[in-house]
């Protein structure tokens, strides 16, 4: 049913089904660039969604603590020439990025997982907020 609903420029670059491995899947682009999992998904204010991408996208790695300035403004560079946003959800998506933070914490808390990432990847970005 998905398959249909992506087909636009953007879609175009990457078509993948299955479970997203090479032999699991249909790939229009030899390399995959984007691979989506719908499991946990939301429905969110485009502001929320970008802020939750940015979460994990925005950092050079899954356990870096910053954000990566390049990744930050290549997302919202092409979320915006697609879409573009206005001032109050430009400024909205700080404060979703520190939720995303809060409930990743909250998460991981309430399943008794020991990982302190989330509180150190909250302290940069409390520090480094403009």
């Amino acid at each position: 049913m998905w398959r249909g609903a992506i087909d636009s420029p953007a879609a175009r670059c990457l078509w993948c089904g299955g479970d997203g491995r090479e032999d699991g899947g249909e790939h229009r682009a030899r390399v995959p660039r984007l691979l989506v999992d719908f499991e946990l998904a939301d429905i969110e204010a485009p502001v929320a969604d970008i802020a939750f991408c940015l979460w994990r996208s925005g950092r050079p790695a899954q356990a870096a603590k910053e954000l990566d300035a390049l990744r930050v403004r290549d997302l919202l560079g092409g979320y915006c020439s697609v879409r573009p946003l206005d001032d109050a959800q430009l400024a909205a998506i700080p404060v979703c990025l520190r939720g995303r933070g809060l409930q990743m914490l909250a998460k991981r808390t309430q399943l008794g997982v020991a990982d302190d990432g989330p509180v150190h990847q909250l302290a940069w970005l409390e520090t480094h907020e403009r």
